[in-house]
This record gives C-alpha cells, sequence and structure tokens, in this order.
C-alpha cells in the first residue's frame, strides 16, 4: 500500500514538473528569461547554451493587424467576424509577438466590434504578462476623425502608445472626452445581483443621454426597461451552457449627432443552441418553430439554402418574439419568459423619429445575423388557446411567419460568433419628441 502511495506521488510528482518545465521552456522559446535558481531546478542547462540552442531572435518577430475599412458588425457582421476569427487565430499563444494596428483606412467602427477587437488584444497580451514577457504594442491612428475620438474615448489608442498629443489638431479633436458619454459595465453569473444593478445603471445611462436633450425617461417606463434590461442578461446567463457566464454591456452617445448606441455581449450558446437542449420547456414552442421551417420549404430549395443554417436563423427569429423562451411554462412566473427583447423592441419604436433617422437593433448569434430597423412595424396580435396578446416582429410584406421572412433582415453567416451580441441604435430627435407629447 505504501509503495502505491508513493508511486503516484512520484507520478503526480512528474506531471506537474513536466507541465512547469513546459510552460518556462515557452518562456525561453519566446525571449524571456529565467533565475538561475530555476534553470538549475528545471534541469536545463546554462542559459546561453539554452538560447542558442532553441535559436531565440534578439528581435521579435512584428505582428501587423490592419483594420478594415468598415470595422461595423452592424453592416458588415460575416467580414467582420472573419477578420476577429482570423485574427484570433494568428494570436495563438505559441508565439510571442509585437503588435503593430493599422487603422489608418478605418472608416467607420462600430461599438460591438470594437470591444471583441480589443478583448483579443488585451488577452494575448495578459497571457504572455503572466510568463513576464512584454508585448509592444504600436500602430498607426485612421485618417478620420471621429474613429479617432472614439478610439481614445475608449482608450484603445494609448494602450498602443498613440498619445492624443500625436493626434491633436490633425487627426483628433481636443475635446474628444465631451464629444461622448459612455457606458461600461462586466459582470458573470457567480454574482448574481450584477445584472439587476447593470440593468439599473443602463436605464440610468439612457436617462443622461435624454437628459442631453432636456428631456427625461418617465419612471414607469424606466422600471420597465430595467426589468426587461435585466432579463436579457439574466438570460445571457442562464442559457450560456457554462457554469461561470461573463457579459459585457456597452454604451456610447454621441452629443453632436443626438445618436445612442449599445452593446449586450456574451458567450456561450446561441438562441438555436438554448432552445433545443434538453433542459428546455419549450416544447409548444418547438412544435411551432418546426411548422415554420416546414412552410418555407420551397423558398429553401428556390434559393439552394443550407437547410441546417437557415433552421437556426428561423429559431433565431422566432427566438425574439414575444413569450418565445427556452424556460417559458404555461403557467406561473415562468409564463411571461420572453419578452425582454421585444420590451426594447417596443421602446425604441416609441421614441425614434418615424420620419427620417436611422434606428435600428441586431442580433448576432451562432451563424445568424437578424436586422430591425423598424420596416415591417411591430404587430400586436392574440395567439394560442388562451387567446394570449403577443407583439409580433414579423420580417415580411405579409406580416405571418408561413411565409419567408425578408433575407436583408435575417442572414445565414459563413462565419460564427459563440453566443449572442444584442446591439442597438437610435437618435434621440428633440424637435419630433416634444411635437409628440404636444399632439398626443
Amino acid at each position: 500500500m505504501k509503495n502505491k502511495k508513493k508511486i503516484l506521488a512520484r507520478m503526480e510528482y512528474k506531471r506537474f514538473f513536466q507541465k512547469l518545465r513546459s510552460k518556462y521552456k515557452k518562456k525561453l522559446m519566446n525571449g524571456g528569461k529565467i533565475v538561475k535558481k530555476m534553470v538549475r531546478k528545471l534541469h536545463f542547462k546554462k542559459k546561453a547554451t539554452i538560447y542558442k540552442k532553441m535559436k531565440v531572435p534578439h528581435i521579435r518577430k512584428r505582428l501587423t493587424i490592419k483594420v478594415p475599412k468598415i470595422f461595423d458588425l452592424s453592416t458588415e457582421p460575416d467580414s467582420v467576424l472573419q477578420f476577429l476569427n482570423e485574427l484570433s487565430k494568428n494570436l495563438h499563444k505559441d508565439i510571442a509577438y509585437d503588435l503593430y494596428i493599422d487603422h489608418s483606412e478605418t472608416e467607420a467602427i462600430s461599438l460591438d466590434a470594437s470591444y471583441l477587437f480589443d478583448s483579443l488584444i488585451k488577452n494575448y497580451s495578459k497571457y504572455w504578462q503572466k510568463l513576464h514577457i512584454k508585448i509592444h504594442m504600436s500602430g498607426t491612428a485612421s485618417n478620420n476623425v471621429d474613429v479617432n475620438n472614439f478610439l481614445l474615448s475608449f482608450g484603445l489608442l494609448n494602450e498602443l502608445n498613440i498619445t492624443k498629443h500625436k493626434l491633436f489638431p490633425d487627426l483628433a479633436d481636443r475635446d474628444y472626452i465631451d464629444k461622448y458619454i459612455t457606458f461600461k459595465k462586466d459582470g458573470a453569473s457567480l454574482k448574481s445581483y450584477l445584472a439587476g444593478n447593470t440593468s439599473t445603471e443602463l436605464v440610468n445611462y439612457f436617462d443622461k443621454c435624454f437628459n442631453e436633450n432636456g428631456l427625461r425617461i418617465k419612471d414607469n417606463a424606466k422600471s420597465d426597461l430595467m426589468d426587461c434590461f435585466g432579463e436579457i442578461i439574466k438570460n445571457a446567463e442562464e442559457h450560456s451552457g457554462k457554469e461561470t457566464t461573463e457579459w459585457i454591456v456597452r454604451g456610447c452617445y454621441t452629443k453632436s449627432t443626438h445618436s445612442c448606441s449599445f452593446s449586450i455581449i456574451n458567450y456561450g450558446n446561441s438562441f438555436y443552441q438554448s432552445l433545443t437542449e434538453n433542459s428546455s420547456t419549450a416544447k409548444t414552442v418547438l412544435e411551432e418553430i418546426s411548422k415554420v421551417i416546414y412552410s418555407h420549404t420551397r423558398f429553401i430549395t428556390k434559393l439552394s439554402l443550407n437547410m441546417e443554417l437557415y433552421q437556426q436563423a428561423i429559431y433565431t427569429y422566432m427566438a425574439i418574439q414575444d413569450g418565445i423562451s427556452s424556460k417559458r411554462s404555461e403557467y406561473g412566473k415562468a409564463s411571461t419568459r420572453g419578452q425582454g427583447i421585444i420590451d426594447v423592441v417596443q421602446f425604441i419604436d416609441q421614441i425614434r423619429n418615424k420620419k427620417n433617422s436611422i434606428t435600428y437593433l441586431n442580433i448576432i448569434s451562432g451563424n445568424t445575423f437578424l436586422n430591425i430597423d423598424y420596416k415591417y412595424p411591430l404587430v400586436v396580435e392574440k395567439k394560442g388557446k388562451n387567446q394570449e396578446i403577443r407583439r409580433l416582429m414579423y420580417l415580411n410584406e405579409k406580416s405571418n411567419f408561413s411565409d419567408p421572412p425578408d433575407i436583408k433582415k435575417l442572414k445565414t453567416m459563413k462565419n460564427y460568433f459563440p453566443g449572442v451580441i444584442f446591439s442597438g441604435y437610435f437618435t434621440i430627435d428633440q424637435d419630433y419628441l416634444l411635437e409628440q407629447v404636444r399632439s398626443a
């Protein structure tokens, strides 16, 4: 028995030793240094011999990252995701590169794309930092002043050692900080109270944006919005398929255009995966979705669409509708699940300028991109055997699910996003809203 314990302990130590040696070997191969004590302990030869044997270069290789011209998930979702996926592969964890980030041709950048890009860069830098290897970052600013103002406000240019003073006065405005009202909040399911706190802070942030225009959100509307954003964030936690779910909320209000954008991002399951997983209680919903897909068979065949990807897109399309949720039940508290996104759709529909302003809500989930730009109105109908009142967003002119949705509003993508991105953009038009109040 004693011999067996000794053997197991020896095996455990050997595994630990090999893992530690591998870690330090990677560090040495990428130009890092270790103390003499560790050289002896890990049975390495003299450091000079190690460097020579491993052919460690005196100058570290530099990886140039050219940010796309239109770096916006609302207009170029597939190409932006392709760029990010390729970048993720290039930033593998075997070689430490110094990074040169080129924004010179970037003319548009969205809040969600910016966050996803920044997180890749920061995580790569942090990984090598743990091995005591500093990743040197530099880059080129954009020729577009608005892009640089945005990047300065969210801090990336400073991290690339491109200080604001180098950009003034031609490539950035001196008052760039005053041009925006920004919102940043990260959270995780381990701290359950954060979802409620963040939804409250986000709605207060929206109210602050309205205050900039001499307006305010009514208290009852604020309360409703807090509930619906709270549900959206809680859904992200529950449906991720992970023990611990991290989520990100970002907001940016541009004072010059009175435009407000926001994004809620989480990694994990897509809408399709959430609705079809074994724990889903939405059996009647699944039957309804299956009927919708079947009714589109001729359309799928005619356009030679990928059946699997189209099916996932329809699940996402149905998931945003009022009352659709994988946790929904016929009775009790869970009977009201699945209203969060449609509540936001309705709120923005009420405050947007219906005459001439650009407004949209986008959802990216798995291989699906869904765009709501209010070309098709929100419809209120009675549904089911209990004749429940449902708010439905049909993405076609006939306002039904049996006809296929507009392929410009519901797209399948070649590139995959592991989770859900819910983003929106709207303009706060003071004159229009005051006109609506007077005529009410």
